[in-house]
């Protein structure tokens, strides 16, 4: 759709992107919006499934999606990477996760190991930019 090839153009090159007509300004305030949106709705679907409410309640969510994304060959600066390489990550990190679970690993070591991966393939991905 036009709107989803915007979002990409930015994404990949945003001088592009402006040369060609998109609005930079309106295109990042919607998908801010949107994402906006969609956080807080998962946030009342979490706390109704957990039936309480505390600050730090969505936090053991943060790193794993971001590993899942850089494992899948995207790069964290933008402009590389692709849906097939992400769902890929995905079923990575999932394996891994219930390996970790199985092995009865504690959730702070989870967190050292995810961002040991994500370190060590942010370093591999600027050795190969170079």
């Amino acid at each position: 759709m036009p709107f989803g090839r915007q979002v990409y153009a930015i994404g990949n090159r945003p001088a592009a992107a402006l040369l060609s007509g998109v609005r930079l300004g309106r295109i990042h305030a919607i998908v801010f919006v949107v994402s906006a949106l969609g956080a807080a709705l998962v946030g009342l679907l979490l706390s109704g499934y957990s039936s309480q409410v505390y600050l730090g309640m969505g936090n053991e969510y943060l790193l794993p999606p971001i590993a899942a994304v850089v494992i899948g060959g995207t790069r964290l600066s933008g402009g590389e990477g692709g849906y097939v390489g992400s769902i890929a990550g995905a079923l990575v990190v999932v394996l891994l996760q219930a390996m970790l679970v199985t092995l009865a690993v504690s959730e702070g070591a989870r967190e050292v190991i995810f961002g040991t991966i994500l370190l060590a393939l942010c370093f591999l991905f600027l050795r190969r930019a170079r």
